[in-house]
């Protein structure tokens, strides 16, 4: 099959666009027939298309159409080229949508991990989700943000916060806000298989944030007992989870008193420790607990 291109007026294509096209667009192709239809749906649709004309000769000259009504002013562009076999006869048309957005903006979105940004989508109704809340925050931090120079320690906090995300994000799990040089997570029964599986990806994701942190320090290079990081894990039966989506940001909240005790366990932690809770163990089933290493009936707990 070849394509024949060409811009309207014989110019060509800016490199940037033709880049972004390629790079960054969404690309489909449609049979003759199809092409002349138009999107269906009531009122104005958001695109509107040239009609390709019944009467195509056998062997066009490459022409790219330009048609596209989205927002206002229209910003976005549909970039249509003809498509011919290899006998010249006409077969379709393939479309070629441009965001308006740049380049480097469509690349934040690339960069993200998609389980979480799949995870975020079916947050669109807030409703009441059983799950593990984690709490997770760098101690010392006053001491060692007045030591350091501002932007080594914004390369500190933005290691362990890459670490932090990185791990919760590889077990299922839903990062949440971030303060300063905190963060917190959730991971829900119902992305896991059942409370048990979504209580030992919190437990999992800790142990592996802390053995991670020596790795942080030698980046940074700072002792090992500069970067030490205390956990608070809590189970909440009656976590009331949603996404919080606005013009500036999109965010996964967490309402409900689990939230704060899972924050007030986790300032107890004193000295780079994790602290769970017993109702945050006690939804392990055996094999879990096995898997993390952990004698049930062997644990005492502390009021």
């Amino acid at each position: 099959m070849s394509v024949h291109r060409q811009s309207r007026g014989g110019h060509r294509p800016r490199r940037g666009v033709a880049w972004l096209a390629l790079a960054m667009a969404v690309v489909f192709a449609c049979s003759s027939s199809a092409a002349a239809g138009a999107p269906r749906g009531d009122g104005p649709p958001p695109l509107s298309f040239y009609r390709v004309p019944a009467s195509v000769p056998a062997r066009p000259p490459g022409t790219v159409f330009r048609a596209l009504r989205l927002g206002s002013p229209p910003s976005n562009k549909i970039l249509g080229t003809r498509l011919t076999d290899d006998d010249g006869t006409f077969v379709g048309t393939a479309w070629i949508g441009i965001p308006a957005i740049s380049g480097a903006t469509l690349s934040l979105l690339a960069t993200g991990d998609h389980r979480s940004l799949n995870g975020l989508l079916r947050l669109v109704r807030p409703a009441r989700r059983p799950g593990a809340v984690l709490f997770a925050d760098l101690e010392g931090s006053t001491s060692l943000s007045r030591t350091l120079p501002a932007a080594e320690y914004f390369r500190v906090v933005r290691r362990l916060m890459t670490c932090i995300d990185g791990e919760i994000v590889k077990r299922g799990g839903l990062v949440g806000k971030h303060a300063g040089d905190g963060a917190s997570a959730f991971f829900l029964a119902e992305q896991h298989d059942g409370e048990s599986a979504a209580a030992r990806a919190c437990i999992d994701a800790a142990r592996a944030i802390r053995d991670r942190t020596d790795e942080i320090a030698e980046c940074s290079d700072l002792p090992t007992s500069d970067v030490a990081v205390r956990f608070g894990l809590h189970w909440g039966a009656t976590l009331y989870v949603g996404r919080l989506l606005t013009s500036g940001r999109a965010d996964i909240t967490a309402l409900g008193d689990a939230v704060n005790e899972a924050a007030r366990i986790e300032a107890c932690a004193s000295g780079g420790l994790a602290l769970a809770s017993k109702d945050l163990i006690e939804r392990l089933d055996p094999a879990d607990a096995a898997t993390l290493r952990l004698e049930s009936a062997a644990l005492r707990f502390t009021p």
